[in-house]
């Protein structure tokens, strides 16, 4: 029995000149304290091993009999409040569920195992489709569920073997905004949830559309809470921070007082973002990222870039670097050397817009087009936005996943291009093309020119300098250049590509978990005595 101090010093000692021996004291205690207006509570996820008759062997049911006697002539309703809690029938489903516990079979008892809860604002894309590998990733040691909410509606799934099954859903009575980015409602419901499915890691994939008070809820469950940044919008709502001329600022207001584009709100929904509502936004987060217990990022340029945003949120926690590990049945070399093929084509994978270097992939395309050069630039993804291309952009429409190397060598391409004028976090397509053996140029912005520089698989071109990109596109075409690069390429795929896998991933999130929760390590099986 847990007494608080405070209740022991109103209600008193137990009462050793009535109950000298043992066997009726904490009876007597609790009748008392129920009478000053405290409440006792069962704690039914709480295990205690008593091993009964141990202290007064013989003299046990005497010494019971004695102290009833006194609890029943101090408390005429003593006898009936028992009957009516022990007897409910909560309390009798709750004995079923102890029972089944207690007599489950040791190879049943195995397959239990501790759950984590992985929160997304989006069922589509990279950030959902990572999480999916992860989760795959983990299965035999941690039981997944995903919190999902698009602002209306919460919904809880359970995901097992690549299907998601929907546990929970809840319909706000009032949406959630941009300003503050909570809901006490939310908050209450999910805290709900955490209890009743018995969650034991809180990870943060993103906080679009849900309630900033997510991880102070986890944490008065005492539930350890992890965040990852796959974008910035911790940082700035407009996620890649592009100011209103799509001029990168790395978190800091450009000049002028235009108003930034943000993705994922309604536009009225933040107004005088720049130089005023961003510091509000950065509050809010501040508080939110103090709540949590570690982070997890995938490069070291993100990790800076957040660090430099909330020093102090961000401060002697822990934070990983973990990249997106990727598992492919084989890699390939589909590329056609620029020097034994007519037309030199160029793939561009992904969704292309603005902020992915669509106007960037205009001035190309023009440009190749009146030089009368033989080259043809690929779009594998949608298009969005207002862009113009030239007869020589191809688009091919959007692929699955597990379509990407079929649709590579459909292309035949020489090289490959990735033009984001904002700092990726990761790029997926970048792994992907490597993955086919293609070489890349991109920019030298993020993860993207980081992990050209690392490998040499590619080129690399700053970001505001167009004649610069083409003169490393022309060279890029050198029969000699171009080699190297795809000479980098077939080494990152024997190495890094190799073991950077979705169950090294797997690994890297399984540590940060027990390091976290460290009971939710692999236990021995306690061997209780029967």
């Amino acid at each position: 029995m847990y007494i608080r101090r405070d209740a022991l010093n109103e209600v008193g000692l137990f009462d050793s000149e009535a109950f000298p021996r043992g066997y009726g004291e904490e009876n007597d205690w609790c009748m008392r304290a129920r009478q000053k207006g405290w409440k006792h509570l069962f704690d039914p996820s709480v295990f205690v091993y008593h091993h009964r008759s141990a202290s007064f062997g013989e003299e046990k049911h005497e010494l019971m009999a004695q102290g009833r006697k006194v609890v029943d002539e101090r408390y005429p309703e003593y006898k009936q409040l028992v009957t009516e809690c022990f007897g409910s029938p909560q309390f009798t489903e709750l004995r079923n569920k102890v029972r089944t516990l207690a007599n489950m079979p040791e190879e049943v008892a195995k397959t239990i195992r501790p759950r984590v809860l992985t929160v997304i604002s989006t069922r589509t894309g990279g950030t959902p489709q990572t999480n999916e590998d992860m989760m795959s990733a983990i299965s035999e040691q941690f039981e997944s569920f995903v919190l999902h909410c698009d602002g209306s509606i919460i919904t809880l799934y359970s995901y097992h073997q690549q299907v998601y099954t929907e546990v929970e859903n809840h319909l706000l009575s009032e949406v959630v905004t941009p300003f503050p980015h909570a809901s006490a409602e939310y908050d209450d419901v999910v805290a709900g949830w955490l209890y009743k499915w018995a969650i034991e890691v809180v990870h943060i994939r993103h906080t679009a559309w849900h309630s900033l008070g997510l991880p102070a809820v986890a944490k008065a469950l005492y539930i350890p809470v992890v965040n990852s940044f796959h974008d910035f919008y911790t940082v700035c709502p407009t996620v890649k921070l592009l100011d209103e001329n799509l001029t990168y600022c790395g978190g800091v207001c450009t000049k002028g007082t235009g108003q930034c584009a943000h993705e994922l709100w309604p536009q009225d929904a933040i107004v005088n973002l720049k130089h005023e509502n961003i510091h509000v936004w950065r509050e809010q987060f501040s508080a939110f990222l103090s709540s949590c217990d570690a982070f997890v990022t995938t490069n070291h340029s993100a990790k800076a870039l957040i660090q430099k945003a909330f020093p102090k949120a961000t401060e002697a926690r822990p934070f990983e670097v973990i990249p997106h590990g990727r598992d492919f049945e084989n890699f390939s070399q589909l590329v056609i050397n620029p020097a034994k093929t007519d037309v030199v084509k160029v793939l561009v994978p992904g969704n292309i817009s603005e902020a992915k270097g669509g106007m960037l992939l205009e001035q190309l395309s023009k440009y190749y087009g009146e030089q009368g050069t033989p080259i043809e630039f690929h779009i594998m993804g949608n298009v969005g936005g207002d862009l113009q291309f030239s007869q020589n952009v191809v688009c091919h429409g959007p692929y699955a996943r597990g379509q990407f190397s079929q649709k590579v060598e459909e292309v035949g391409p020489s090289l490959g291009l990735v033009l984001s004028i904002w700092p990726e976090t990761w790029c997926h397509t970048l792994t992907e093309m490597w993955a086919a053996g293609v070489p890349v140029l991109g920019l030298d912005i993020g993860a993207v020119g980081v992990r050209i520089a690392q490998t040499g698989a590619g080129w690399l071109a700053p970001v505001d300098d167009f004649e610069f990109l083409v003169s490393v596109l022309d060279s890029a075409l050198n029969e000699s250049a171009w080699t190297r690069a795809t000479q980098a390429v077939k080494h990152w795929q024997q190495t890094e590509g190799t073991v950077q896998t979705a169950e090294a991933m797997g690994e890297a999130y399984k540590a940060l978990y027990y390091q976290v929760a460290p009971g939710t390590q692999p236990q021995k099986t306690l061997q209780v005595p029967q």
